[in-house]
């Protein structure tokens, strides 16, 4: 399964952990064993932000899910008559676009970058091998994924997405469904 993965994206050993912290801490993919967790990060390619530069649209489809690395980033929800407001300030560490991605539904939020900012971004298809190994039965303590066999039959993305949708129900009401539950913390609302 891995050799669909994309090449490797060199990075410095401090980014490499800065990256594995996030997917470690994250509610959904903190599940998958080391050796899927190391081709994640060894998939995602690095962007450098200016501050004001849109990383996320409103209503935009997915196509990528991030990691900020340096930086912050502010969260801004439009409403009808109401404009875009801001709801959340990200910090380092912080995940966010992957509910979109999880979903495979429209964005919920804007992301822009406040300051200049490092993000590192997972791109669609590498994001579909990490459901592909979830829908194998992949677990924290299962043996290596690489020891499992590609998925099966035609419902194998929609196994993995009926099985993260009822791990991580997503409300657009909710912040912390837009930004990772997982990153509360790391979270100055506005």
């Amino acid at each position: 399964l891995y050799s669909k993965m994309p090449a490797a994206v060199a990075k410095e050993e401090g980014t490499a952990k800065v990256l594995r912290a996030a997917i470690d801490a994250h509610f959904v993919f903190n599940a998958l064993p080391d050796d899927c967790k190391a081709a994640i990060v060894q998939s995602m390619s690095r962007l450098d932000v200016a501050a004001g530069e849109k990383l996320v649209g409103q209503g935009d489809p997915p196509d990528k899910w991030y990691i900020l690395e340096s930086g912050t980033c502010s969260v801004y929800i439009s409403q009808v008559g109401a404009g875009a407001a801001p709801v959340a300030m990200l910090s380092p560490g912080a995940v966010f676009g992957e509910m979109a991605m999880l979903h495979d539904s429209p964005r919920n939020a804007s992301v822009l970058a406040h300051t200049a900012a490092v993000v590192w971004a997972l791109d669609k298809y590498s994001h579909n091998m990490i459901l592909d190994l979830l829908d194998t039965g992949v677990r924290k303590n299962g043996p290596p994924a690489a020891s499992f066999k590609a998925p099966r039959g035609p419902t194998t993305r929609e196994q993995a997405l009926a099985r993260l949708q009822s791990a991580a129900p997503h409300s657009p009401s909710n912040i912390d469904d837009l930004t990772s539950v997982g990153f509360a913390q790391n979270h100055a609302r506005m």
